[in-house]
């Protein structure tokens, strides 16, 4: 194994001023790391910039083009963030939200991420500045551990570091960057990788646990598909590397095939099982809900194609892995592909799509294979097979192919995933392998094997662009200008293939400091280029500042509200007042709700309710009132209304007036009050997972919350164990004696408590394993007396 050394803190240290210089506004200015200008466009806090410390016009500047996806980031991100650190800093586990679709569960949303280490950032710093500082970080180890692996395996250190640049600054990671879960996930498969393959050169049979670490951040960093992928992709890397020794003879067939699953099962099974103990108490209760949410049906792995057929893009579509904006550009505003940008975004650069292009070729003309593979370090020519195969996979998988149709028929779970162009995660983390090794065997490589090799690989991505270019454009050619909005873009891309083609040709004449600088700086320049301007940035002050309108709510801090909105949209700005989870962000209780799960019951009950679809067409995982039904409203315990428009003086009291209006129902249902009996219930929500009632229970009766039943909640009447029930069809009832006078509710699911002791268990025995083999590697070490 290679030891650091200062050169290789070099290289770590231009992956910290990368990151420094992709986000300099967050560096230099001190801005947030979100599109806090799309909040700043909600009602109603775009009526006049209210509570801003400046005019909200100075702050916001020119509105930025609506991206729905990023969009998220202030929308579900910011307030989860906002909720976890405020419950935590108040004493108390977040395991419930009461804010959003009359309570919901929080930690089993899974991108909620409360127990993914790096997210105490956001606990420990204000939370609008912990976007940033998280995403420099993840920047940073995206670059650092792609070089570990690569120099694990022999390649020099420039093209160890053009390798880890690649990575880090990918259009993929780049697109992502700003959902923060995604990116925390992707960065620790190189890692994982590379703890892998030492685990495979020593033995034992805990040889395998530091590769437990990186598995458990993938599936506690908080992005279930991207945390199948990285899996994935782990899986069929141990698969492919058979672990060390396992191909040593033995007698029979038997005993050689138990010795390499023993092998296999150190070096890989037991790091994965230890990793899935460890994250139970976030996986248990995202799967409890699963089986509970409006995603629910079918088994989670059993394999199905339907969803990607129905929803992968057609192969003309991949002209963005060589030509990014072909397309446009979401940053300015004419982007007119088949999805949102980040779902099929896979650059890397011209340079490693050349680097690959002529590994693949290498390895396939027999006259530059023997050169090629003799410049390889020893074993590389195995890792680029792989990486290549990888690479081909993920592409097949994220465009319609007949080898992706199969791969989601035989590989468990993958169907269920939905936006099948996210698995280019793969594509990217292959390529920027490939470009390590590629730039290493080239600096290698005699002179005369170069321009050959070159000319095939430069004709061979230059022509398959070509054809994609023409088959894109015969594809969309009532789409408007095609021409003009993709000449730019196929421009950049000659310019760049010229460039870094003659970079690589002369690199055999050129000292291998100067050739490698050159090309450090035609894949920076490319990269950073292109990943300019998609990460908008804004003042901290226009996150969610003090407002009259939620200023008036709050002084009735238990009632419920219903925000009325008009339209929702995927393409251009909603016209929307208090969208959902701002209620988490300000601390107000909201009928309305987005997220990725949420209970089936509550959805298909307001369904009823309504008489018609409550999630808008362009958005599933929400649940947007667009009138005011008084019945509705009384059953769901809701008080206020906040809308844009007038109401009837009928049902309604107006209590607030503007461009945002706030009304107060007319004789609303209180959110708790005894059933069947005489009394009087006053609510008290002291925490997020507890609720008390004040009762003055005058015969034997119910209680009834209209809160969201869910598994988990239990009850307590004056000391005593209740039963807690469905009451209502989705809300929770309580049965309370004659003389009742005190009910309390806490909600502790066994999901998360059986999970929580299982991290535990996985935590104390990682520990107790990990210290004990560190002391028996000491003693190995130690000399002989």
């Amino acid at each position: 194994m290679r030891r650091p050394s200062l050169r290789d803190a070099g290289a770590y240290a231009c992956f910290l001023l990368l990151a420094c210089a992709l986000l300099w506004p967050v560096v230099l200015r001190g801005e947030a790391l979100l599109p806090l200008q799309y909040a700043a466009s909600f009602y109603p806090w775009k009526q006049a910039g209210e509570g801003l410390p400046q005019p909200a016009e100075r702050l916001i500047g020119a509105l930025p083009p609506w991206n729905s996806l990023l969009a998220d980031s202030v929308l579900q991100y910011l307030p989860w963030r906002h909720f976890t650190r405020e419950s935590l800093h108040a004493g108390y586990l977040p395991l419930w939200n009461p804010h959003q679709f009359c309570g919901t569960p929080f930690v089993a949303n899974y991108q909620s991420a409360l127990f993914y280490p790096f997210n105490a950032l956001f606990w420990l710093l204000p939370v609008v500045y912990a976007f940033g500082v998280s995403a420099i970080l993840h920047l940073f180890l995206a670059g650092a551990f792609v070089y570990l692996y690569l120099r694990g395996r022999g390649v020099d250190r420039g093209p160890a570091l053009l390798g880890g640049i690649t990575f880090e600054l990918s259009g993929f990671v780049v697109a992502w960057l700003e959902l923060p879960t995604a990116v925390n996930v992707a960065v620790w498969l190189p890692l994982a990788l590379h703890l892998y393959e030492r685990s495979r050169a020593e033995g034992g049979a805990l040889r395998g646990l530091p590769t437990t670490i990186p598995l458990a951040m993938m599936l506690l960093a908080g992005h279930p598909q991207f945390a199948f992928y990285a899996l994935l992709g782990f899986a069929l890397y141990a698969l492919c590397h058979a672990p060390a020794g396992s191909e040593s003879t033995g007698s029979g067939l038997l005993p050689r095939a138990g010795r390499r699953l023993w092998a296999l099962l150190a070096c890989a099974g037991v790091p994965l099982a230890l990793a899935s103990l460890i994250a139970a108490a976030q996986v248990l209760p995202m799967l409890e809900l699963s089986r509970l949410s409006h995603r629910a049906g079918g088994s989670l792995l059993s394999p199905d194609a339907s969803g990607y057929r129905n929803q992968a893009l057609p192969l003309w579509s991949a002209v963005v892995l060589a030509l990014p904006d072909f397309f446009g550009n979401p940053a300015r505003g004419d982007f007119w592909g088949p999805a949102n940008r980040a779902e099929f975004v896979g650059y890397v650069g011209v340079l490693p799509l050349l680097l690959a292009a002529l590994a693949a070729v290498s390895l396939l003309v027999p006259s530059l294979r023997r050169p090629w593979l003799a410049a390889l370090p020893a074993g590389g020519a195995r890792h680029v097979a792989f990486f290549l195969g990888l690479a081909l996979v993920a592409m097949a998988g994220s465009f319609r192919t007949p080898l992706g149709d199969l791969l989601y028929q035989i590989v468990p779970g993958l169907g269920r995933l939905g936006s099948p162009g996210r698995m280019l995660y793969l594509f990217t983390v292959a390529l920027a392998m490939l470009a390590g090794f590629g730039a290493h065997a080239l600096a290698r490589m005699p002179v005369r094997g170069k321009p050959l090799a070159l000319a095939v690989a430069v004709v061979g991505v230059g022509g398959m662009s070509a054809w994609l270019i023409a088959s894109s454009m015969a594809a969309a050619l009532g789409a408007g200008d095609v021409l003009g909005a993709t000449a730019g873009a196929t421009f950049h891309f000659c310019a760049l293939l010229v460039l870094a083609g003659g970079v690589l040709a002369g690199s055999g004449r050129l000292p291998r400091a100067t050739a490698g600088a050159l090309l450090l700086l035609v894949l920076g320049g490319d990269l950073l280029a292109n990943a300019w301007g998609q990460n908008p940035t804004a003042p901290a002050a226009l996150a969610y500042p003090p407002n009259p309108v939620v200023t008036a709510l709050k002084q009735d801090p238990e009632a419920r509200f219903l925000a009325i909105t008009p339209r929702w949209s995927l393409g251009e700005y909603p016209t929307t007042v208090l969208p959902p989870n701002t209620a988490t962000a300000v601390g107000l209780h909201d009928v309305n709700g987005y997220d990725s799960l949420y209970g089936i019951a509550y959805k298909s009950f307001l369904n009823r309710l309504a008489g018609k679809e409550t999630s808008p067409a362009a958005n599933g995982n929400m649940i947007l009132f667009e009138s005011a039904d008084p019945e509705v409203l009384r059953a769901l315990g809701c008080r206020y209304v906040v809308t844009l428009g007038p109401l009837g003086e009928e049902h309604f009291e107006q209590v607030a007036s503007g461009v945002v209006n706030v009304y107060r129902l007319r004789g609303a249902c209180p959110r708790a009050f005894l059933d069947g009996a005489p009394g009087k219930a006053t609510l008290s929500t002291p925490a997020p997972t507890r609720v008390t009632v004040s009762l003055d229970a005058q015969a034997a009766g119910q209680v009834v919350l209209l809160e969201s039943y869910f598994p988990g909640w239990r009850a307590w009447v004056d000391g005593r164990p209740a039963p807690v029930q469905p009451a209502r069809e989705v809300f929770r009832g309580v049965p309370v004696p004659s003389g009742a006078r005190r009910l309390e509710l806490r909600y502790a699911p066994m999901s998360f408590r059986f999970g929580l002791f299982l991290a535990l268990l996985g935590v104390s025995f990682l520990t107790g394993a990990g210290i004990a083999r560190a002391s028996e590697k000491k003693g190995a070490l130690s000399p002989a007396e």
